[in-house]
């Protein structure tokens, strides 16, 4: 074995996850794709929880020394400093549970020490193309500069973003919904005045400090750019001017016209049928030959098989009426099929007869993407550059910026390019036998709230210590069970609200009205509150395998704590030593005898006894002997 447990992907997910398991005294080897960490600031804050979290493993100095920056970032982008909920920007702070505003780079350059300070290695420039899981092991076979290499391991685990290439290796649905908004974004130095920030009728342009951006209907760049000749048909709006839709196969949504700066809507050229989502939503389309490129199937997951060919071929459907196949001028023909929840079709056919199965799709096979701000890959929406490739532009920056306020700009530099959607989607589980999932590449959402990084870490620290006692045989294999149990209602959450704010940011009259009463709610305390712990999570309670009731299941705050000699400390100075900890009273220190050699034991004075797993979370607490029994023999089982 060359590890306990190999990570794919070296982003901030994978680099704590490696720390966790060599923490726990597993051994953690983390393969990344690119040869350099990236220097893109993709996300730019941690909330509370996984603030705490990384204050429990000695790292809060480093955070407390990062915040003010970010903070003063973070207001003269927004133009404030109080949080929002879908560009409400109302959230007063919680002044007992913080978060920290830190850019990822320097995240991941603080988390890249720690994990191999534990020791954990970090080999770059190792893009994973192929695995093979079997019931003791998993191998997988990774290309570098300097040929192939195969590592072996216990446990496999994606981190390797939102188009995750062990997902798709692996037989891991990934439902969701289809995108409803665009945006395109960046660091912008416009030639003259810019226009107002603020809501317009066919979108939202937003303009703070260097930042730029426009979010609009997803489809509205792709339909008018596909309007440019040809015969049009005339498409009539919805009442308030807003492109009109059909609905599509499968029940989704077509745009079919867009007004450009409040002129004619554009109408599709009867060249072009509309784009029809297959059923995993990425889009299928019948162009005429010499159109370019042309998806139609999706085989694991999101990710097509792909033949090339050379000639213009008719669309032949399958048997859900999905086209199957077709080529576009010596572009790519794609072909086989997916379940509709996206999970993997049958075996594809490469040029040359050669056979892959879901198991060894090669990494050429991969979809057409460009970068977006949670700082992974998505397919290229068709339409929105003329070759589907490459960051956003500032031309087409500028085309957004006209399409939604109707001004014409000229953008002298653009940085840091941002094209994202708000598609929702989660796997249906995190663990297939040995390959498990964390971070985007379980779940990918719009990144409304900046939710996607907390949410992430706190899977590698769930995740982190029951793979180290599983792989060191501390306890059995089916502890790696209840992470799924535990993660998944907390992404399902955070999918949910962020399709809530997806919902308040879509354009019309009818979302102003209703932002307006959202905005004025949000001024009453207990409702500002309550958006703010929907956001950060701290309320979202873990469903443990035996009965509890709160504080039970939630993750603990940084408590102060006093002990039977009056010496005063916090709750995270106890955990950096990975272990679990128990707390007990005067009148519970005989419970001490249950615990010993399992966890460690404080004493203390000012608090009620209760036991915390490594990850924080309140495992038990006020209960009896036999009740703490019960709970040290699920997460800590005797030696």
């Amino acid at each position: 074995m060359d590890a306990d447990v190999i990570i794919v992907g070296a982003g901030p997910v994978g680099l704590l996850l490696a720390a966790e398991v060599q923490l726990g005294g597993g051994r953690a080897v983390v393969l990344e794709r690119l040869t350099e960490p990236s220097r893109d600031r993709k996300a730019r804050g941690i909330g509370p929880l996984a603030t705490e979290a990384l204050r429990r493993r000695g790292l809060g100095p480093h955070l407390s020394a990062a915040d003010p920056d970010g903070a003063r970032d973070f207001t003269r982008d927004h133009g404030t400093e109080l949080g929002h909920f879908a560009n409400i920007h109302k959230l007063a702070p919680d002044p007992h549970r913080h978060g920290t505003r830190i850019w990822q780079p320097d995240l991941e350059r603080l988390l890249t020490t720690h994990a191999e300070s534990l020791g954990a290695r970090i080999l770059r420039g190792h893009d994973v193309v192929a695995l093979e899981s079997g019931t003791d092991s998993v191998t997988v076979l990774t290309h570098t500069s300097t040929g192939e290499h195969r590592l072996c391991a216990r446990y496999l685990i994606g981190c390797d973003g939102a188009h995750s290439r062990v997902r798709k290796l692996t037989p891991f649905a990934f439902p969701g919904t289809p995108p409803l908004l665009r945006t395109i974004a960046g660091a912008v130095t416009f030639s003259g005045p810019a226009p107002a920030s603020g809501r317009y009728p066919t979108g939202t342009f937003l303009h703070g400090g260097s930042l730029a951006g426009v979010t609009e209907l997803a489809g509205s760049a792709t339909v008018a750019s596909a309007a440019p000749s040809g015969t049009t048909t005339p498409v009539t709006p919805a009442s308030d001017g807003r492109p009109s839709t059909t609905p599509a196969a499968g029940g989704g949504l077509v745009t079919s016209a867009v007004s450009t700066g409040g002129g004619p809507p554009l109408t599709p050229t009867s060249a072009v049928a509309p784009a029809v989502p297959v059923g995993d939503t990425h889009p299928s389309a019948t162009l005429a030959a010499g159109a370019g490129l042309i998806t139609s199937a999706t085989s694991t997951g999101d990710c097509p098989s792909a033949a090339p060919a050379s000639a213009a071929a008719p669309v032949a459907t399958v048997g859900d009426g999905r086209p199957s196949t077709l080529a576009a001028d010596g572009g790519l023909a794609i072909s086989g099929t997916s379940h509709d929840d996206g999970r993997p079709g049958a075996p594809v056919v490469l040029a040359g007869s050669t056979r892959f199965t879901p198991a060894t799709v090669p990494s050429d096979a991969a979809p057409v993407t460009s970068a977006n701000s949670a700082g992974e890959d998505r397919p290229a929406i068709p339409g929105t550059r003329a070759d589907n490739r490459g960051p956003v532009t500032a031309a087409e920056l500028a085309a957004a910026i006209h399409r939604v306020t109707g001004a014409d700009v000229t953008i002298d530099d653009l940085r840091e390019p941002r094209d994202f959607t708000d598609q929702a989607r989660q796997a249906d589980t995190y663990r297939h036998g040995r390959v498990l999932l964390a971070g985007d590449a379980a779940h990918v959402h719009s990144p409304s709230g900046g939710q996607g990084l907390n949410l992430g870490l706190l899977d590698a620290m769930n995740l982190g210590w029951k793979l180290a006692a599983v792989s060191r045989g501390a306890a059995p294999e089916s502890l790696l069970d209840t992470y799924t149990r535990e993660r998944h209602p907390a992404a399902a959450a955070v999918l949910h609200n962020t399709r809530a704010q997806s919902a308040l940011l879509a354009p019309g009259p009818h979302v102003d009205a209703l932002r307006d009463i959202v905005s004025e709610l949000m001024e009453i305390p207990a409702v500002n509150r309550y958006f703010s712990a929907l956001l950060s999570g701290v309320d979202h309670r873990y469903e443990l395998p035996y009965p509890g009731t709160e504080p039970v299941g939630l993750h603990s705050p940084d408590l102060d704590l006093i002990d039977d000699h009056g010496v005063h400390s916090r709750l995270h100075e106890h955990l950096r030593s990975g272990r679990g900890l128990l707390l007990l009273t005067p009148e519970t220190q005989a419970f001490a005898s249950y615990a010993t050699n399992r966890v460690e034991i404080l004493p203390v004075t000012n608090i009620g006894p209760r036991l915390l797993r490594p990850d924080g979370v309140i495992a038990w607490a006020e209960g009896d002997s036999e009740s703490l029994q019960l709970a040290l023999d699920t997460w800590f089982p005797a030696s």
